[in-house]
């Protein structure tokens, strides 16, 4: 009967000793998991703020030609606009060129 009760205690204290290696696993388990989505969670937050810093990069340097653009086009528009007008005070008589101021003036 001893030996008996023996084996038991010893089935006993084999399942515990299971029980406890399992709960040890676990956590160990659960843990890596935890890490590996801090891990995670860290790089996806990593690639949005560099996402959001290359989208504004683009837009700025999009901007940027965008108002280059507009600058000479203007600067075109002031030459020829320049231009023209040199060109019809030339062209204008100075009896005309009294009677425009004239009439501006009034």
């Amino acid at each position: 009967m001893q030996e008996h009760t023996e084996k038991i205690m010893g089935t006993i204290e084999d399942i515990r000793s299971a029980e406890q290696q399992a709960e040890k696993l676990i956590k160990e388990a659960k843990e890596k998991a935890d890490d590996v989505l801090r891990k995670a969670k860290e790089n996806i937050a990593k690639m949005k703020s560099e996402t959001e810093e290359s989208c504004v990069s683009l837009k700025n340097d999009r901007l940027q030609q965008g108002r280059a653009g507009i600058e000479k086009e203007v600067q075109i528009l002031l030459k020829k606009t320049s231009q023209d007008a040199e060109d019809f005070e030339k062209n204008l008589s100075d009896k005309e060129l009294s009677e425009i101021l004239k009439y501006i003036l009034e």
